[in-house]
């Protein structure tokens, strides 16, 4: 079970979310989401509209990072990790369909690429308790923690003879108790992402283009 205001796992039984401290309330709905498909949760969280994902590499270390998706919901923002055995796990499922529909190397490799290119879609139908169910390392972040957060677009020019060079697009998030979670993008300016993010955060966003 999942608080509905920010996505915290919540042990049953609890009448109060630990993270935000909203208060929980077991309906017969509540207890069954667990076995009702992603499409059939969807009536129950109308709250819960994705509004943007995009792809990022999250920023463990300084020579770790890890492949994540970024859910941004009216109210809090959803990691997902994408593992190395998640990975595996997919590939390995895409490739047995690949093979049970007798497709060559090429036509093969072509649905493999656009499957991996449009993976992000599926967060777009699916809940907060469902994508933090996903992997345990999955989390969730209220809005209302966030003190500050900052987003750098990638940059890319051409020298005079003919290199390309520029910077890599940066997310960070500063929240109320001092943590810092940063992460790097692919994504160049975008007038419509600006503005989302503008909607989203208000005073909280620095965009830099």
């Amino acid at each position: 079970m999942y608080c509905e205001r920010c996505g915290a796992q919540l042990e049953d039984g609890s009448r109060f979310c630990g993270s935000c401290g909203s208060s929980v309330v077991q309906t017969p709905v509540d207890s069954a989401r667990e076995n009702i498909s992603p499409e059939t949760s969807n009536q129950y969280s109308s709250s819960e509209e994705v509004v943007w994902v995009f792809s990022a590499q999250r920023k463990e270390s300084l020579f770790k990072r890890t492949p994540s998706y970024l859910i941004f919901m009216k109210d809090k923002l959803l990691v997902a990790h994408l593992s190395a055995e998640l990975q595996k796990q997919e590939s390995s499922r895409v490739s047995s369909e690949i093979k049970a529909q007798g497709k060559g190397f090429f036509k093969g490799s072509a649905t493999m690429m656009q499957f991996w290119a449009n993976y992000y879609r599926k967060y777009y139908s699916m809940t907060s308790g469902q994508i933090l169910a996903e992997d345990p390392t999955n989390f969730a972040i209220p809005y209302m923690n966030i003190k500050k957060l900052v987003y750098q677009c990638e940059s890319s020019n051409i020298d005079d003879e003919g290199r390309s060079y520029g910077n890599q697009g940066k997310l960070e998030i500063s929240l109320l108790d001092g943590k810092k979670i940063e992460f790097s993008h692919n994504n160049s300016h975008d007038k419509t992402i600006q503005q989302t993010l503008t909607g989203l955060f208000g005073n909280t966003l620095k965009y830099k283009k």
